[in-house]
């Protein structure tokens, strides 16, 4: 009998889901100096694969500078990532959309570059506010607004091929990021968590 693998931790929630939210909504606004320190694990092995030291560098109404593990980046005011550690992605990619109201849905399709593979293609998901959900992250209990999405991942370079894809995101506005992120696509299934974060000038 093959030894059981071990499994990544599922999202630690210390009250359930609650359809009505009541934390902030609304669009954060960020400050040079924020800093978030993320982990990138496989979901089912909890294999350590990234860990990305990511701090805001400069403020503009519709861009957000970054520097990403000392290379430089970016993301959208509404913290969509253009430019990041591993993968860029065109205007049309939008995690979220605020007003996070409990309920909302709206779709995005994108297109996506992953530069160190020389791949790229399509992504398109429709996406649904959940509701309030407090996970235990590193520092403690933590309200977040939790988002679920659903799609389909196109790969157009170096091969062609297509496959669905199921999201699971929990946005923090005291921490004004993504905390944790759970996706699966059957290819390689990911957990991308925050680990600690720090608030620049403001």
């Amino acid at each position: 009998v093959a030894p059981a693998q071990p499994v990544a931790p599922a999202a630690a929630t210390v009250a359930p889901l609650k359809r009505s939210i009541t934390i902030d909504t609304e669009r954060p606004v960020l400050h040079v100096g924020e800093r978030w320190k993320q982990e990138t694990r496989l979901l089912h092995s909890n294999t350590l694969k990234h860990v990305d030291d990511i701090v805001v560098t400069s403020v503009q109404p519709d861009l957000i500078g970054l520097s990403i593990n000392g290379q430089p980046g970016s993301m959208t005011a509404e913290l969509a990532m253009r430019v990041g550690p591993r993968m860029r992605y065109d205007e049309g990619y939008q995690a979220l959309s605020f007003p996070l109201q409990s309920g909302k849905k709206w779709t995005f399709r994108t297109g996506w570059e992953q530069r160190r593979m020389g791949a790229s293609g399509r992504l398109q998901m429709e996406v649904q506010v959940a509701g309030e959900e407090t996970l235990k992250l590193a520092w403690g209990d933590t309200p977040t607004i939790k988002l679920e999405a659903q799609g389909t991942l196109q790969v157009e370079s170096p091969i062609r091929m297509m496959r669905k894809v199921t999201a699971r995101y929990w946005y923090a506005p005291s921490v004004h990021a993504i905390v944790r992120t759970e996706w699966l696509d059957g290819m390689e299934d990911l957990v991308i968590e925050v680990v600690s974060h720090s608030r620049g000038g403001e």
